[in-house]
């Protein structure tokens, strides 16, 4: 931040003085020349609309006006703006600048800036912009004195985020106002400050939410920006006020520091305007008493391999919060809390301890205590816990957001006093836990929610091998629950990172709707990213459930068992039975939440399903056989399939790869279109209540894609085969082979067979009629419609009419080709000798343009070292001189290539109307 804060002050002086010494020459040249200069010394780009100088107005003061000034960032920061400045003034005595040794300025500006500050993981920040040797990098060897006499930063915003540190901090509504003395080694600021909105966020924890700050600050920066102080500083956020003082030193990878932090005034109520206005909307009306003390500090390094010592001290005595438009209050608040860190490389001497926490919510008490030490390595903890709470009070004495219903009681006592190593090591004895939970006839409900979740009996007893529920009777919705269970290693799962927090359950449910938990808000997004049930991680957990009825979409299961082992962010299904779809449902497999999208893999035996219900109810059905909504009679299945699931749990389809077998009794497949057709096509009335006697067919699907082998059956005792492939797009590709007796075929479906045949025998197709007609068909368009087309042995697959047409035109394409052949060669021929011409007067056209262009270009760089020379040793001569230069051969290049691009485009007309021709010979053949 340091060398940004130099290179800030490096680029307004290249600026001012550039514009103060050579007032005489054209403005735009020299902006343009300042630019180049300033963005030739940083790694980024930096541009302005436009820079305002005056003398005339207050002389001898000197007046700086630019507008819009943009600094966007290169290379891995590109397409990120690091400042936008709407105004920047400056006011400073154009005399002392030249002629005296101290500068006076008297007022900078800056109104309606965006600063976008970006940390990344590597430590990178795009604020470093300076380049090796740049102008912000030299050291003036000469003392000076920069007397800054006021200072404003106005309606400005600063965003940082910092990738390294997992930080975040937005500031809304910047304003600043500072003076300050400046000197070759010290900075000494002045400043008061206020910001509407204030948000911290550190390693995922808001620490500063939407906070209206003020500060007032004395800030002495010293040792080439290395240093910060501030003495008696004064914080205000919200309207609580803290008084701070504050040393920073950057010393190499160290980081020096001494900062210490106190409340000024003992007010409960101040403290609680910290809290989001969610929580506390009437926060100016709530009257609150009590004391409030909060203080704390940070002393020492800050390094890789070094933490500073730290302590917070909190207190509230006998506080008290009473909302004007609530019945009840919360008093007796007392709350001790002390944390302690002696500074090193250990974080595990860390210490918090709360010896007291005691409170009243609507005469409900509540006591507590928690003591923990060496947190990183085996935690220890003693805490306490102890109340009889009526949850309607709650209601009564606090604004809890979006809950519209609250009700029941609940009783604790709890102790739990030990060392994390004593459960790990399975020494219950010298761990001490024990205690109970009782909730009874809780009800609850909210505005997100579209169920109510009451709990009529749930108790738990602790110990130190397992929090075991006794019993757990709740109905949520639709659905009721109830519950028995262990859970065991609780303790660590809460005191350690990375444990698994173990348990087994029995639930047992008379009716589970599930639709109710997929779509669990009021809000359409959130509900699409609700969903997916994820699997949490870090549990091990064993459910063995039974449910009379389960409802999941729209489909009815009946009598659902089985187990299921929860772990690794995986649900193992062990043997799942259930009724549905008037039949026998056997599931194993795995759910799968580990990466971003679902997968689930599973083994699945059906048996006597209804095939017109599980069409209308199973995805699959629906999407590789929706005709099977029109057969009557019952399946048996064996499925393996491996997919991934959408947000809303549906299998995604272009990823499923399955294989499996399809078994039927007689089944009705009278209703068929396709069936139909085919009777239609062969005048076989019968087959307008055609049966099957039974299917064994084998398939594949394949990244989705069904393939249905060769299985063979009878239609009416007709013996038949059925082959092909269906896919996502439900287009159809099957063939389907038919013994039909010709005696089943009707009078006119005779006829037509004779003549076709007659046909066929014409073109030398051996073809006999007998009294069993081979038939094909090929299906293919999609399921809505089918196009069925008969197929003649013999033909390999065309049909008649298809083979009488192929044969006559066979004949006359043979006596065209010779002479279309020879026509279309003296085409070519032609079409060859325009494109030649045409190339050499646009080559002709394009190489005298060049001449001309570089001629001019030429002349242009002959004047411009011209100017150069004539200039002499003048800085400020040479300053214009090259100014005028540039802008010479720039002119000069512009009408070059405004030759070279006229050529060019008049070359491609001349080419582009000989393809033209070209084409019009050479399409008559195409």
């Amino acid at each position: 931040m340091k060398k940004f804060l130099k290179i800030a002050f490096t680029l307004v002086f290249v600026i001012i003085i550039t514009i103060v010494a050579v007032p005489y020459f054209l403005k735009d040249d020299i902006e343009k020349f300042i630019k180049e200069e300033i963005n030739n010394s940083i790694n980024a780009k930096l541009d302005y609309d436009s820079v305002d100088l005056s003398l005339l107005r207050d002389f001898p003061n000197l007046h700086v006006k630019i507008t819009n000034l943009v600094v966007d960032g290169i290379n891995e920061f590109k397409n990120v703006r690091l400042a936008h400045i709407d105004r920047f003034n400056m006011s400073l005595d154009f005399k002392r600048l030249f002629f005296e040794k101290d500068l006076e300025i008297k007022k900078i500006g800056v109104d309606g800036a965006d600063l976008n500050i970006l940390v990344l993981k590597n430590g990178k920040a795009n604020y470093d912009i300076s380049k090796p040797d740049s102008l912000s990098e030299k050291k003036s060897e000469k003392n000076y004195v920069i007397k800054l006499k006021s200072y404003d930063i106005t309606n400005s915003n600063i965003k940082y985020v910092d990738s390294s540190l997992n930080m975040q901090m937005s500031i809304q509504n910047l304003q600043h106002h500072g003076q300050g003395v400046f000197t070759k080694d010290t900075y000494k600021l002045k400043t008061k400050s206020h910001i509407d909105t204030f948000d911290v966020n550190y390693d995922g924890i808001h620490y500063l939410n939407k906070v209206t700050t003020d500060i007032d600050a004395s800030v002495f920066i010293e040792d080439d920006f290395n240093k910060y102080t501030i003495k008696d500083g004064k914080l205000r956020l919200n309207e609580l006020p803290l008084q701070t003082n504050l040393m920073i030193a950057l010393k190499g990878d160290d980081i020096d520091m001494d900062i210490n932090y106190q409340t000024e005034k003992n007010s409960l109520k101040k403290l609680l305007s910290l809290v989001p206005k969610a929580y506390m909307p009437d926060f100016k009306g709530l009257k609150a008493d009590g004391q409030a003390d909060l203080k704390g500090y940070v002393k020492g390094v800050y390094n890789n391999k070094n933490y500073p010592s730290y302590g917070v001290d909190f207190k509230i005595k006998n506080g008290q919060i009473k909302y004007p438009d609530l019945p009840q209050n919360i008093n007796n608040i007392n709350v001790v809390t002390k944390i302690t860190f002696p500074g090193g490389n250990n974080l595990d001497l860390t210490k918090i301890d709360m010896p007291k926490i005691h409170f009243n919510i609507a005469g409900n008490p509540a006591d507590g205590r928690l003591t923990m030490s060496h947190p990183m390595s085996d935690p220890y903890i003693d805490t306490y816990f102890k109340t009889d709470l009526d949850l309607a009070q709650i209601k009564k004495a606090m604004h809890l957001p979006g809950v519209k219903q609250l009700s029941g009681q609940l009783k604790a006592d709890m102790t739990l006093t030990g060392k994390s190593s004593a459960i790990e090591k399975q020494q219950f004895e010298r761990f001490k836990a024990d205690g109970y939970f009782d909730l009874t006839d809780m009800v609850y409900s909210t505005e997100d929610l579209p169920y109510t979740i009451k709990i009529t009996q749930a108790n738990a007893n602790i110990s130190p091998q397992a929090l075991e529920i006794k019993q757990f009777h709740s109905k949520i919705g639709q659905s009721d629950f109830n519950l028995q269970g262990k859970v065991t290693n609780y303790i660590t799962y809460f005191l350690k990172k990375n444990q698994k927090l173990q348990a087994n359950f029995d639930l047992h449910s008379d009716y589970l709707n599930i639709n109710e938990f997929m779509s669990s808000g009021s809000n359409t997004k959130e509900t699409t990213a609700d969903s997916l049930i994820r699997i949490p991680k870090n549990i091990d957990v064993t459910f063995k459930a039974d449910a009379n009825k389960v409802l999941y979409k729209d489909m009815t299961l009946n009598n659902l068992k089985g187990q299921i082992n929860i772990k690794d962010q995986k649900a193992v299904l062990n043997t799942v039975l259930t009724q549905a779809l008037g039949g026998n449902i056997n599931l194993k497999g795995i759910y799968d939440t580990s990466d971003k999208m679902a997968k689930t893999a599973l083994n699945l035996s059906m048996q006597k399903l209804s095939i017109n219900e599980s069409a209308d109810k199973l995805t699959m059905f629906k999407t590789y056989a929706p005709i099977m909504k029109k057969i009557n009679g019952r399946f048996f299945s064996d499925l393996q399939m491996d997919v991934t699931l959408d947000q809303h749990m549906n299998p995604v389809l272009q990823t499923l790869d399955a294989s499996g077998v399809f078994k039927t009794a007689n089944i009705g497949i009278g209703n068929v279109d396709i069936i139909k057709k085919i009777g239609n096509l062969l005048k076989i009335n019968e087959l307008n209540q055609a049966k099957v006697d039974k299917i064994k067919a084998q398939f594949e699907i394949q990244k989705g894609k069904m393939h249905v082998k060769p299985f063979k059956f009878k239609i009416n005792n007709m013996q038949s085969a059925l082959e092909g492939s269906v896919g996502l797009d439900h287009k159809i590709n099957f063939i389907l082979n038919m013994d039909v007796p010709r005696q089943a075929l009707g009078n006119k479906a005779n006829e037509v067979l004779e003549n076709l045949l007659g046909k066929a025998k014409a073109l030398g197709l051996k073809t006999d009629l007998a009294d069993i007609i081979k038939m094909k068909f090929k299906i293919t368009g999609d399921y809505n419609h089918p196009k069925i087309t008969p197929v003649i042995a013999g033909t390999e697959g065309q049909t008649a009419k298809e083979v009488i047409t192929q044969a006559v035109e066979q004949k006359v394409e043979e006596a065209v080709d010779d002479a279309k052949e020879k026509a279309k060669a003296e085409a070519q021929k032609q079409a060859d000798a325009l494109i030649a011409q045409a190339q050499m007067q646009a080559d002709k056209l394009n190489a005298e343009a060049k001449k001309q262009a570089d001629k001019l270009r030429a002349e242009a760089r002959k004047q411009a070292d011209k100017l150069i020379k004539e200039a002499g040793n003048d800085p400020f001569k040479q300053l214009a001189a090259k100014a005028l230069a540039k802008k010479l051969i720039k002119e000069a290049d512009k009408k070059a290539k405004a030759i070279e691009t006229k050529a060019q485009n008049q070359s491609n007309l001349i080419m582009q109307n000989a393809r033209n021709k070209a084409d019009a010979l050479l399409s008559k053949f195409n």
